[in-house]
């Protein structure tokens, strides 16, 4: 509106024309002219800032009030009106509070026309206090002020009103007023203020308010984070940080209030948690927390969630109390080569990645054994065909790949075979499979010997678009046995011009090292970092390829961070090469800091333990196998030896120093070379082919593409089949599930116009006379059934569980359990399980009245024209099914029992530091509670289940199970929830 012409005439016109009140969505307030303030909104306490008025005028305001200051009918409003534009409050969505001085028209003295908040209460203990608000206010002229105020109650009594914002312009915008000067204190209110006595026509236009928020804080609060809540595309070498507002106690930053997260399918279509181990570290000068994961890298295209309990405290003693979850996606891992790659197998893993190949000729009755045997402390597959005469079969392992070589100048393959007996005219066989044909090379010799391909992208011509398919180790005979044994497997491969090289070092002048590592083409960059001084991040390692870290005798500036770091940077993938004393454990004097330490020097990451001894003492190098990797070209070198150093269970040694009790010896992407490489104090110098030995270290850490070690421990699983050539047989694969159980055999054929079975078989002599209990347990899940033809007649089931034992009079019997999808022709017991659903099943023995001295086998199979069954977890333990069935209270996972009110308890005792996972199941299998996960120290300890699922709703009477694992043992215990 204009107000240039200020007369009469132009008043009255105003009015005849209806401007004079244009407000739409108006809400009439009570009259209050002198506000008590009495009212209170009272909140629980609770941590970081928590918000104690939060009011956008969209919806009930009950409590807000106007003065009519000069009581002419004219006051605050909430709604809208044409007379604040352009200068509304940001953000104000369909309404705000609103003053009119337009309204009230021409010559109208307005003293003092307030919009008053209710009181509300300040919990106790809170150290900050800050209020935001939105605003707009047009002024017409000098001398129209629009004012904010502010009074506390405390003691009893308010105080006086405060103005604590001004606005003598026109203009809008958003607030933020620190307000902890005032505290303490035990109640706040706001007022916001228009006054037009000083100017000369009184008659303004508008000024509003939106928005208010009064936040306040008690305790610690964190005020930023990485990466950024709700964000994709990730990359996975993203750092995790917290930041806190104010400086923490270091004592309860610790991993179990500081915790990553995912969230993975689990049976029957719900759904279970799973914590990532990792590293937690905080840094007093700037308060910020870091989680570093441990144990595997951020996978592709997964939703991680990081929590900070509200358990941590402030350097004061006060926690942040309530819990603070952020969560983000992230997407392909940008250290993951162009050409195909197959992560790391994990020593714990076995056979992940690997499936069995399994093909039986007419003698359908002749068993296949594939199994992981401990040979010394060497883990190693085992394939063995029944010599028994007949028509044999073909027997292996393979592993799928499916992927574009890549931009590759190289590409090997190579494995340790041991071939025990067979046809000398067949042995083993040795095979990578691609679109342009396949390399192989048949072994007939017997015993130990290091088998290797030549350059596959020259043998077979292959360009970066063509595709490997798999690589298949195993034997074809089609008659009679053979024997055989397979170990490190690797495809590995040597990029053109694209590893870049970190030194991380803490003595020593690394000049000629980095100078001869850029001789080599496939060399972009070799740069240094001092470890002497600073702690590496994460981050900054995965600008790298791979790290090449030497320990001179010198002190690192944080030996456990700098070791967690790197244990980080190898589970995303980063390869190591370590040297000098990096293994030496002596604190202080002439070794400084006692070398690395932390998670790197774990034995399932490290090639070589620490120990004491010398290391001034000259070597040269000895035996080695010229096969391997590291080894090409290498023929000669000499320098300072580290001879304090043992090998880890793990290691695979590729060479020896002469007279030396080290060596060379490689563990996932780390190669251990324990000698030193620095000129600083040293009469001699690396020479030889030290180069070399460097450079193939350094590729084969970065890229070893299939690592088959095998490391499960003796998985001990017999294979046999039945079936009518030319017909397929079954197949046998062992996969990881993503949920629980963790790992499971599968057996599985196609629907042909014949029936078959298969059969999975791990044979036992366990004198089992004098257990109490004789529980078999094991999941189990069928994917697909098909009885067709004269089958649907017989009793036949995709899933079959079958134990073999022993009587006391030494007679042989077996315990049969039936699963099926459908089917008219069933045994009594036979159970009908639903399709694609993992069921947990336990049969105590000795229940069944069943005369068991002991168990000769554990027997999985499945029969049809087609099927598809899984199992897992299966195993004969001396422990119930369950314990007393009458009340929760009863449950433990030790003997002894006890009662705790309303709740269930379970007392539990692990015997060594580790992974612990307690869930409560349903009985269909799927996790409905999780209530430990995460890595403990060995102790006893106690948990209780309310009767509540993850969501916090209470769960139906019924039967459940807690199942506890840690590391391989497993125990499983049922329960009657009768709440």
């Amino acid at each position: 509106m204009c107000k240039r012409l200020l007369s009469c005439f132009f008043i009255i016109l105003l009015s005849l024309t209806g401007f004079g009140n244009n407000l739409t969505g108006l809400r009439e307030l009570p009259v209050i002219y002198n506000h008590s303030g009495e009212k209170s909104i009272t909140l629980t306490a609770k941590a970081g800032w928590i918000e104690i008025c939060h009011q956008d005028f969209e919806g009930d305001y009950t409590g807000w009030n106007y003065v009519d200051g000069n009581s002419d009918g004219i006051h605050w409003l909430v709604g809208t009106t044409t007379d604040l534009p352009p200068y509304t409050p940001p953000n104000y969505g369909t309404r705000y509070a609103f003053y009119s001085d337009d309204d009230a028209g021409h010559g109208v003295v307005n003293t003092n026309e307030e919009w008053i908040s209710p009181a509300f209460s300040i919990f106790p203990g809170s150290d900050s206090l800050k209020l935001i608000y939105g605003y707009g206010f047009y002024r017409f002229e000098a001398g129209e002020i629009f004012r904010t105020d502010v009074r506390f109650f405390s003691s009893g009594v308010w105080g006086p009103w405060a103005t604590i914002q001004t606005y003598t312009a026109s203009g809008s915008g958003t607030e933020t007023i620190d307000l902890t000067p005032n505290l303490p204190a035990d109640s706040v209110q706001v007022r916001w203020v228009y006054n037009d006595e000083a100017s000369s026509s009184h008659w303004g236009f508008a000024c509003g308010v939106d928005n208010v928020i009064i936040s306040a804080k008690a305790g610690p609060s964190i005020t930023a984070v990485t990466p950024a809540n709700g964000s994709t595309d990730v990359p996975n070498d993203a750092s995790i940080t917290a930041k806190f507002d104010s400086p923490m106690k270091p004592s309860t930053i610790n991993s179990d209030n500081v915790y990553l997260r995912i969230f993975t399918p689990g049976p029957g279509g719900g759904a279970y948690s799973r914590k990532i181990s990792g590293t937690v570290s905080y840094n007093p000068d700037d308060s910020t927390v870091t989680f570093i994961p441990t144990g595997l890298f951020l996978a592709d295209s997964q939703r991680y969630y990081m929590t900070i309990s509200g358990n941590v405290q402030d350097t004061n003693g006060v926690p942040m109390v309530s819990d603070y979850t952020w969560s983000w996606t992230t997407v392909k891992n940008p250290h993951s080569p162009d050409a195909p790659y197959i992560s790391n197998v994990r020593m714990k893993d076995g056979l992940k990645g690997w499936r069995i190949h399994s093909v039986q000729g007419t003698a359908a009755s002749n068993p296949n054994t594939i199994e992981i045997i401990d040979d010394g402390g060497n883990y190693r597959v085992h394939i063995v065909r029944d010599n028994t005469g007949g028509d044999g079969g073909v027997l292996g392992i393979y592993q799928e790949i499916n992927s574009n070589v890549g931009p590759v100048s190289y590409l090997y393959l190579s494995a340790d075979i041991n071939i025990v007996s067979g046809i000398p005219d067949k042995g083993c066989k040795i095979m990578v499979h691609t679109n342009k044909g396949d390399w192989s090379r048949t072994i007939t010799t017997t015993g130990w010997q290091r088998v290797r391909s030549s350059n596959l992208i020259e043998a077979l011509n292959l360009t970066p678009n063509d595709t490997i398919y798999y690589v298949w180790i195993g034997s074809d005979l089609w008659y009679w046995g053979f024997e055989i044994y397979v170990d490190n497997v690797t495809l590995s491969f040597i990029k053109d011009g694209h590893c870049r090289v970190l030194l991380l070092n803490n003595e020593g002048d690394f000049t000629e090292l980095r100078n001869g590592l850029m001789e080599f083409g496939d060399v972009e960059s070799v740069n240094y970092f001092n470890g002497h001084d600073s702690v590496p991040t994460v981050s900054e390692l995965m600008n790298y390829d791979a790290v090449i870290v030497n320990d001179g005798a010198y002190e690192w500036v944080n030996n456990i961070a700098i070791g967690d770091t790197l244990m980080a940077f190898v589970d995303r993938g980063g390869g190591i090469v370590m040297g000098g004393i990096c293994w030496d454990p002596q604190p202080g004097g002439t070794y400084g800091s006692g070398g690395l330490n932390g998670g790197i020097m774990d034995p399932s990451y490290n090639p070589y333990t620490k120990g004491t001894g010398s290391m001034n003492e000259t070597w040269t190098l000895g035996w080695y196998d010229p096969y391997h990797p590291i080894m090409w070209d290498v023929a000669s070198f000499a320098g300072w030896v580290v001879d304090s150093v043992t090998l880890s269970p793990w290691a695979d040694t590729v060479a020896k120093f002469s007279g030396r009790n080290s060596g060379i010896a490689t563990l996932q992407h780390l190669v251990g070379i324990p000698s030193y490489w620095g000129r600083q104090l040293l009469p001699y110098y690396p020479s030889g082919d030290f180069y070399e030995l460097i450079h193939n270290a350094v590729n084969w850490s970065i890229h070893p593409f299939i690592n088959g070690d095998f490391s499960l421990g003796k998985l001990g699983w017999t294979f046999k089949e039945g079936h009518n050539p030319p017909n397929p047989a079954a197949n046998f694969e062992i996969y990881l599930t993503g949920g629980t159980p963790e790992r499971a055999l599968r057996i599985y054929r196609s629907s042909t116009s014949d029936g078959g079975y298969g059969e999975m078989s791990q044979l036992y002599k366990e004198d089992v006379s004098g257990w109490t209990n004789v529980t078999l347990s094991f999941w189990v899940r069928i994917d697909n059934q098909e009885l067709t033809g004269d089958l649907a007649q017989y009793k036949e089931y995709p899933a079959r569980v079958r134990v073999r034992y022993e009587t006391s009079s030494g007679d042989t019997a077996s315990y049969w359990k039936y699963f099926y999808l459908s089917a008219s022709n069933v045994d009594p017991g036979a159970e009908q399980l639903s399709q694609g659903v993992w069921y947990l099943r336990q049969y105590d023995l000795r229940t069944a009245k069943l005369d068991i001295r002991k168990i000769l086998g554990i027997y999985l199979s499945s029969a049809g024209w087609g099927f598809d069954a899984s199992f897992g977890d299966v195993e004969i333990v001396n422990s119930p099914v369950g314990v007393e069935e009458n009340t929760i209270n009863k449950i433990t996972m030790e003997v002894r029992k006890s009662v705790f009110g309303d709740e269930g308890e379970i007392r539990y005792t692990i015997p060594r530091d580790g992974e612990v996972r307690i869930n409560v199941l349903n009985i269909t299998g799927q996790v409905v509670k999780e209530l430990v996960n995460g890595r403990m120290n060995k102790g006893s300890y106690r948990v209780v289940w309310d009767g509540k699922d993850n969501g916090g709703k209470e769960l139906p009477k019924g039967v459940y199970f807690v199942r506890m694992e840690s590391g391989k043992e497993v125990i499983s215990k049922k329960i009657l929830f009768v709440k």
